[in-house]
């Protein structure tokens, strides 16, 4: 706002330059929070999809060791018994994690069954740090999800601000500008032609 009889008319009503300067601010501020909600549900979105994509990798090799091991037993009942490998929850997304956490970690005592039927200790120790790692991966997901919301209320707030800011504006600007509506316009403003 370089015109100097504007800027006085302006802070007639309570918008000098420095009010003016801090609406500029308020709206660098409500954009820069924008760009940042933005920013973070793309990293959140982005691991989502990794996390689905492992989940069910890790899932199927679970189903497949599972498979395994039930024929592995089949004539050790207390060892399924302890495995609790009888039914795979997959009601919920996560649940069958725990089980197949417990199964890794009570496996590791029958490798040597489990390679009689090709499955090295290898690849329950790769399987059993692949679950860990997912659910590694799942707390971060939710974090960034956290992240994610409070950079939204954030920029809700931000936003709010520049709008109690700009309703006074609007109504300073009206009542400085009222016997010349044309120079609204010079500050965005509609005026019926």
């Amino acid at each position: 706002m370089e015109d100097p009889a504007l800027q006085n008319r302006m802070a007639l009503y309570g918008f000098p330059l420095e009010r003016m300067l801090e609406g500029k601010t308020l709206l660098e501020n409500a954009q820069q929070m924008h760009s940042k909600k933005d920013d973070q549900y793309f990293e959140w979105w982005n691991l989502s999809g990794e996390v689905k994509k492992d989940r069910e990798t890790a899932l199927d090799t679970f189903v497949d060791h599972v498979k395994v091991a039930r024929v592995a037993f089949r004539k050790k009942p207390e060892i399924l018994h302890q495995l609790k490998i009888n039914r795979i929850n997959r009601s919920k997304l996560w649940e069958w994690t725990g089980q197949a956490h417990r199964f890794y970690t009570l496996i590791a005592e029958h490798t040597a069954t489990m390679k009689k039927f090709g499955v090295t200790a290898e690849e329950l120790q790769q399987a059993q740090a692949g679950i860990e790692a997912l659910l590694a991966m799942k707390d971060q997901r939710m974090k960034k999800k956290a992240m994610a919301e409070t950079t939204t209320q954030a920029r809700n707030a931000a936003f709010n601000a520049l709008n109690a800011w700009l309703v006074e504006f609007r109504t300073a600007a009206r009542l400085a500008l009222k016997d010349t509506p044309q120079m609204l316009e010079a500050f965005g403003m509609k005026v019926p032609s």
